[in-house]
């Protein structure tokens, strides 16, 4: 019985993380947008990360170099929605990012802000850089 609830609580969360990959945000948010986006990128899973943003952004960065980049960039540890407004079919977000040390011993994480863009597309939010 227990092994059965383990099962089906991994399967809701494996659901859940993988909202914009699946392409289906009818019902989406876009605070569940950031936070599938940022989640996923903590868990080095590019490929949603990726699945987030808008197809303007697609249409300029394929899965693969985007995947490629993120590999070899730093780790992001946490992350934090500070601020999030929506007005229509646009939203904005400011996020605290903390990212993993670089560099060998003595070295501190690197904190910073940044903001987000998001738009409504297909019935769902989309990150958009522009």
């Amino acid at each position: 019985m227990r092994k059965s609830v383990v099962l089906i609580v991994l399967a809701i969360a494996s659901l859940s993380l993988s909202a914009c990959a699946r392409g289906y945000q009818s019902s989406a948010t876009p605070r569940n947008t950031l936070e599938t986006f940022f989640t996923s990128a903590q868990k080095a899973d590019y490929s949603t990360t990726y699945d987030c943003y808008d197809s303007q952004y697609k249409a300029t960065v394929s899965e693969a170099d985007f995947v490629g980049h993120r590999g070899r960039a730093a780790v992001l540890k946490t992350y934090h929605i500070d601020e999030l407004s929506v007005s229509g079919d646009s939203a904005n977000a400011v996020v605290s990012l903390t990212f993993a040390p670089v560099g060998g011993a003595g070295t501190s994480p690197h904190v910073t802000k940044v903001q987000e863009r998001l738009v409504r597309e297909s019935g769902g939010w989309r990150i958009a850089v522009r």
